[in-house]
Order: structure tokens, then C-alpha cells, then sequence
């Protein structure tokens, strides 16, 4: 999962750049949209995984997380979104962009390393 997100903020970081270029443009929008989508199954077996290891007994939970979770992203981005293109401008919109996958690797990456820990806990 962080190999994509870097690739998302590198793609959102150069989309105001490559709107100038028509080709250019599209082939980015069209990467943006291929990176959400590879994103989605990952992120649902790492919770799942998670819980199986760790918690057996919440697997119904965990996998109802994904949705509640997705969603709650997808109205934050939606309200910084609309913000930025308000106050901004629409040029913005792909660094904005870049700047929240930007926190959503640090925060996978944290994520990982305290699970990374818990689990090693738990075998020693």
C-alpha cells in the first residue's frame, strides 16, 4: 500500500502541471483513477488480516470497517476539496490532494510499524 499512495502524491503533485499537456492531462487522471482503485482490496485484506491474527472474534466488524471507513475519507476529502477549490482555486486540487494521500502514508506507515510490534509481542 505506501508504494501506491507515493505514486498518488507524485500523480496529484504533477496534475496541475500536465493539464496544460492534453494527453499528458488525461494519462495522469486516468493513473489517479487506476491508484484508487488498487487501493480499495489491499486495504480491506490488511484489516481482515489484522483482525484474523488478533482479534478472531471481530472478523464481521473488521470487514464492516472498510465501508464506514472509506466513507468518512470520502466526505473529508470532499469538504477539504471543496474548500480548496472555493478559496483556492482548482489548480490546487491535485497538490491538496497530494498533500492528504501525503497523511494518509504517514499514517499507514505508523499504522504498520505499531501492528508490526503487536504482533512480535504476541509470538515472544
Amino acid at each position: 500500500m505506501p508504494k501506491v499512495y507515493i505514486a498518488e502524491i507524485f500523480l496529484l503533485g504533477c496534475l496541475p502541471v500536465l493539464l496544460n499537456i492534453h494527453w499528458a492531462g488525461f494519462i495522469d487522471l486516468m493513473l489517479i483513477g487506476l491508484t484508487m482503485y488498487l487501493l480499495n482490496s489491499p486495504i480491506q485484506l490488511h484489516m481482515i488480516g489484522i483482525a484474523e491474527n488478533s482479534y478472531p472474534q471481530s472478523m464481521v466488524l473488521a470487514s464492516s470497517f472498510n465501508s464506514i471507513f472509506s466513507n468518512i475519507g470520502i466526505a473529508i476529502g470532499s469538504a477539504v476539496g471543496s474548500q480548496i477549490a472555493q478559496n483556492v482555486g482548482m489548480q490546487a486540487l491535485g497538490p491538496g490532494g497530494a498533500v492528504l494521500a501525503a497523511i494518509t502514508l504517514v499514517l499507514t506507515l505508523m499504522l504498520n510499524r505499531k501492528n508490526a510490534q503487536f504482533t512480535e509481542s504476541l509470538e515472544a
